[in-house]
C-alpha cells in the first residue's frame, strides 16, 4: 500500500464529537480467523449452557425421549420466521418459496 492510502479493512477515523461504534457495530465487522474464533467461542458457551439445561431438566424427572422430542419440535418454529423473512425481502417479486 502506498504511503498514507488507507486499507480498505481498516475502519474509517471518527470525527470529533462522534460516538464511539456500538458492539454489535464492532462484532459485525469481525473477518478472517477472528470469525472463526468467535463461532467456535459461540458453540461452546451453547453446548455447555445446554448441558446445564438438560442436566435440570432431566434432575426434575423430565424423560430424555421427550426433552429430545421437545428440542427437535422446535426447530419447526424457525421455518416460519424463515420463509416470512424471504417474503418480506422479496417484496413485490415472484415468490416461489424454495425456489
Amino acid at each position: 500500500a502506498l504511503r498514507g492510502e488507507m486499507r480498505s479493512d481498516t475502519p474509517a477515523p471518527r470525527r470529533a464529537g462522534e460516538p464511539p461504534p456500538s458492539l454489535l457495530h464492532a462484532a459485525s465487522t469481525i473477518t478472517g480467523p477472528a470469525l472463526g474464533y468467535a463461532f467456535i467461542l459461540a458453540v461452546c458457551v451453547i453446548w455447555v449452557g445446554g448441558s446445564f439445561l438438560v442436566e435440570s431438566l432431566e434432575g426434575q424427572g423430565l424423560s430424555p425421549l421427550l426433552l429430545t422430542f421437545i428440542c427437535n419440535a422446535l426447530f419447526v418454529v424457525l421455518l416460519p420466521a424463515y420463509f416470512l423473512n424471504e417474503w418480506m425481502l422479496m417484496g413485490d417479486k415472484d415468490w416461489r418459496g424454495w425456489g
